[in-house]
């Protein structure tokens, strides 16, 4: 055949072909609805001409591509033996059903085929094919991230369009295609301006809100959600509108309610998209705009409404569903279980979705995730995992900013490409070789500044373990010398009367006293000098626990105040101190006061921690000399750590304790 005869197919094919690369899916069950691959050769073998049997083939590569893959390999290779066609024509037209034949199996391999084919199909005049296989071999660069290339292949086709006479293949599909190819680097501004050409040459409702959806979502990215709003919401009056393009519609303006604040306007849209893709048979849409209108069921405290969505969730299985359905799933659930207090299987839940995430390589879904599982830890005082768990998510955010800082790199090079100027394509080049030197100095630097850090950190550090050493030596003798000897002493006093069995017995109970006593105090020197107590909530909940219990073993009825914002540095001296302060106190009271009620009160008060305990007890004389050492401690540590102290005690009456430090 000579490429006369090529171009009278091309035309043939036309009408039938023209948007089958754009929405194969739905075009294979236009052009053959429930076709078996058996009633696909017998329509084969009844084709009148060689044309109709050229367009039948291409039909079956798009059709079977995604429903029998395999099958499209047979095709490929039928269509080299047809005698009807010559040699350039199979060149062209078997890598156009390869290029179909490994979508499901190989990008690479479309890509390679793509590209072949594209080059013969231009070549002998096949114009509609040749644009249709454009359009797979930008979509699947731009899948691939090789946005320059998908760039110039859309632009490129669209050039090509204009140049040439009776093309009916739709040439509004590669504006559409750009539009999300800047979407996806983040050049709203260059895929607002494709839409807007697409709505100039689109008549349909359906498909102008479908065009004025994405238009919208862009102009959201670029913070400008009341324009969004306003150019989007006409599209709800649209009657007869295809149930898919409805459900999307009232679901991006939930969302753009939702980021502007009205949350009450954001779960009515939401709701309603739902339904609509319930009662359309959309699952998809339906599961994933369910766990939406869960997850603002929680921003707006309906727990009650959120768990009625977790059931309707669960009825439904995942397994059909794609990756990023289950870890919203889990990340919602997660949510609602920490909301209701079950911190356990709140952790459960977003471990789950962690390990799909990073199962499926889903990084930008992790910071939920790991943020609800980090609270969870925190609320079951799991210290280390909480860390472990900032981590992880402090890892997750340096290569979220790589990804960014190559997204954004990839979008310079577009925005230039764009305008096809070969000297800004070079003075990006060079602001990139700029930006790389920049970087490796700042690196540099950084390695530098982090040496530098380490060594003036290990010194202090050699110094503070030196200071801690001796401090822990100084509390050892202070606190625990006189105890000893008195154990001692005891022992002694024990073994002078061994005949008097009732004196011997109370020595060995003085004994036991003393060998509790100084086990306590140790206890607290290891928990003091431990760093990982440098946590104001792990301190606080030490001190209402000693207070309690101490309170509880003699009956004493007590109110205690602690609170919970407190944003002072916590250091190993400051810790010490006032626990022993607030130890003291307590204890104290306990002992001495008889009292029948005590109230405690722990706060900060702006830039002021004020610790403050009274009873009602029956008080002393604050003048009268003791020789206790209780009060003394209490005055020396307060002053360790620059504080003010005052003591009040009227007899009969009861004893008031106040210690402010400022911050």
């Amino acid at each position: 055949m000579r490429k006369s005869s090529s171009c009278i197919k091309s035309i043939v094919l036309n009408g039938i072909l023209c948007c089958m690369l754009f929405f194969p899916n739905a075009m294979a069950q236009q052009i053959m609805p429930d076709r078996s691959f058996d009633q696909f050769r017998k329509d084969l073998q009844e084709a009148e001409s060689p044309e109709e049997k050229l367009r039948k083939y291409l039909e079956g590569s798009v059709s079977f591509s995604s429903r029998i893959p395999d099958s499209v390999f047979i095709l490929a290779a039928e269509i080299n033996e047809m005698t009807d066609l010559d040699e350039e024509e199979k060149e062209a037209y078997q890598p156009f059903i390869l290029a179909n034949a490994w979508r499901v199996f190989n990008k690479d391999s479309v890509i390679f085929y793509a590209g072949q084919a594209t080059n013969k199909l231009r070549a002998i005049g096949a114009h509609e094919s040749y644009l249709r296989m454009e359009n797979l071999l930008g979509l699947e660069l731009t899948r691939k991230r090789e946005y320059l290339k998908a760039d110039s292949i859309f632009k490129n086709a669209i050039s090509y369009s204009q140049t040439m006479e009776k093309v009916e293949y739709p040439i509004h599909f590669f504006y559409g295609n750009l539009g999300s190819l800047y979407s996806s680097v983040g050049a709203h501004d260059l895929a607002i301006t494709m839409y807007e050409i697409m709505l100039k040459s689109e008549d349909n409702p359906g498909n102008r809100c479908n065009i004025i959806s994405k238009l919208a979502v862009s102009l959201a990215d670029i913070n400008e959600n009341q324009r969004a709003i306003k150019i989007l919401t006409p599209c709800l009056e649209v009657n007869q509108l295809p149930p898919p393009i409805k459900s999307i519609v009232r679901s991006n303006l939930s969302r753009m309610y939702r980021d502007s604040g009205d949350l009450k306007a954001s779960i009515h849209l939401m709701k309603e998209a739902a339904n609509i893709s319930s009662e359309s048979r959309v699952p998809n849409l339906e599961v994933s705009q369910i766990i939406e209108l869960g997850a603002l069921y929680l921003k707006t405290g309906e727990i009650s409404r959120a768990d009625s969505v977790r059931d309707i969730i669960e009825n439904i299985s995942l397994r059909k569903f794609t990756p990023h359905f289950k870890i919203n799933k889990n990340i919602f659930f997660g949510e609602l279980e920490f909301v209701q207090g079950n911190y356990v299987q709140s952790i459960e839940y977003s471990s789950e979705a962690i390990n799909t995430a990073t199962k499926n390589n889903l990084n930008n879904m992790l910071e939920n995730a790991y943020s609800v599982r980090g609270d969870a830890y925190e609320q079951l005082g799991e210290l280390q995992k909480t860390v472990e768990n900032e981590r992880l998510q402090a890892k997750l955010d340096k290569e979220q900013y790589t990804q960014r800082m190559e997204k954004d790199i990839a979008m310079m090079k577009v925005r230039y490409q764009l305008q096809n100027k070969e000297n800004e394509l070079v003075m990006v080049s060079d602001e990139l070789r700029t930006i790389k030197l920049q970087h490796a100095l700042v690196f540099l630097l950084l390695v530098m500044l982090t040496l530098y850090i380490l060594y003036k950190y290990r010194i202090h550090y050699l110094l503070k373990e030196e200071i801690t050493k001796n401090k822990i030596a100084q509390d050892l003798h202070d606190d625990l010398s006189g105890t000893l000897s008195s154990i001692s002493f005891f022992s002694e006093a024990a073994k002078r009367v061994t005949k008097t069995e009732d004196a011997s017995s109370r020595y060995l109970q003085m004994i036991d006293k003393s060998a509790v006593e100084a086990k306590e105090k140790i206890n607290d020197i290891i928990w003091a000098i431990d760093p990982a107590n440098d946590d104001w909530s792990i301190f606080l909940k030490k001190c209402k626990r000693f207070a309690a219990d101490n309170f509880d073993s003699k009956g004493i009825e007590y109110d205690i105040n602690i609170g919970e914002n407190f944003t002072a540095p916590m250091h190993l001296e400051l810790r010490q101190n006032l626990w022993l302060i607030f130890k003291e106190m307590i204890t104290n009271l306990v002992k001495h006061s008889t009292a029948e009620n005590a109230t405690v009160t722990f706060l900060q008060k702006d830039k002021t921690i004020l610790l403050e305990l009274t009873d009602n007890g029956i008080g002393f004389d604050t003048k009268k000399e003791t020789d206790r050492h209780g009060i003394k401690n209490i005055k020396h540590r307060v002053e360790l750590i620059g504080a003010n102290a005052i003591l009040e005690s009227t007899q009969g009456k009861g004893t008031r304790w106040n210690v402010t430090l400022k911050i």
